[in-house]
């Protein structure tokens, strides 16, 4: 008999929290899972290698998902698919996210002088 997303949701948060992660953590992890499964029409550990890279990639391209949401569906899958469910999947070893890069906020010419008028008075 086939097990429920609730079954894998739950092993993948025991995983995680066996290889020292924070509850709060394997349940952010987790929660992937629970997504996966509302987004599929068979069980989890029934989908192929392809099936999921459509799921995947249906995160990054429709959900546009930034790339530390990317890095936690990553986390979330390979936990479930590599360390729960033993796969070997040539995809899991690939699953890698940029780092994001963000640029400092400018400010401009009154707020630079508002900051030195302030440093500068006793």
């Amino acid at each position: 008999m086939a097990k429920d997303t609730n079954y894998w949701y739950q092993r993948t948060i025991e995983q995680l929290l066996l290889t020292g992660k924070s509850k709060r953590t394997a349940e952010t992890y987790a929660r992937e899972v629970r997504i996966l499964g509302k987004c599929v029409d068979k069980p989890l550990d029934k989908l192929n290698e392809e099936e999921l890279r459509q799921f995947i990639l249906y995160r990054l391209n429709d959900c546009k998902l930034a790339g530390s949401s990317m890095r936690i569906l990553y986390c979330g899958l390979k936990a479930l698919y590599q360390d729960v469910m033993g796969n070997k999947w040539p995809l899991l070893k690939v699953l890698k996210s940029s780092k994001e890069s963000r640029l400092p906020m400018a400010i401009d010419r009154s707020e630079v002088e508002a900051i030195l008028a302030g440093a500068l008075t006793p």
